[in-house]
């Protein structure tokens, strides 16, 4: 950026303010939601949002690109860009694994085992060099835009049913 020092600095340290605190608060969430599990087991829908929000916490803090601060060497830096990006691509079959939990007739199991092959698929891919996964990325962008759709659609299917369902 092109400016003053100060506000430059001052824009960097807001930044980090409000990073660490949705990291903060992710934690938070994760913990409350795993408390909640352990206490009754045979649900599991507070696990996978306790499992989504210790993946979105490590993504918030490693797309600022925080590790990098905290390397010695920075050729570990590829290694957490890597582990940056296995993070976008588990946490959409994780928070549907979630929905599922809430959800189960509008989230069926083949549909999320697909979610998870293609996750694990493209986490596969960060086994390569970097500037091939790279360029395969954009594709799971496809997959994460169809799946937001159809998880809202799926979400509003399940609320309209609900208002038409007799008390």
């Amino acid at each position: 950026k092109i400016g003053f020092a100060d506000d430059i600095e001052h824009t960097l340290e807001t930044k980090k303010v409000t990073d660490f605190t949705l990291i903060g608060l992710m934690f938070a969430i994760a913990l409350y939601h795993l408390f909640l599990y352990f206490l009754r087991r045979e649900e599991k829908a507070p696990l996978y949002l306790a499992i989504f929000c210790l993946l979105m916490m490590w993504r918030t803090f490693s797309t600022e690109h925080y590790p990098a601060l905290l390397l010695r060497n920075f050729s570990e830096y590829d290694v957490f860009l890597r582990i940056e990006n296995a993070t976008y691509f588990i946490g959409l079959p994780v928070f549907v694994v979630y929905l599922r939990a809430l959800f189960p007739r509008r989230f069926p199991a083949i549909a999320v085992k697909m979610l998870f092959a293609l996750a694990f698929a493209f986490t596969a891919l960060l086994l390569i060099p970097r500037g091939y996964y790279v360029t395969l990325r954009p594709a799971y962008h496809l997959v994460t835009f169809g799946a937001i759709f159809w998880i809202i659609f799926q979400v509003i299917a399940e609320i309209r049913a609900s208002r038409e369902a007799p008390p």
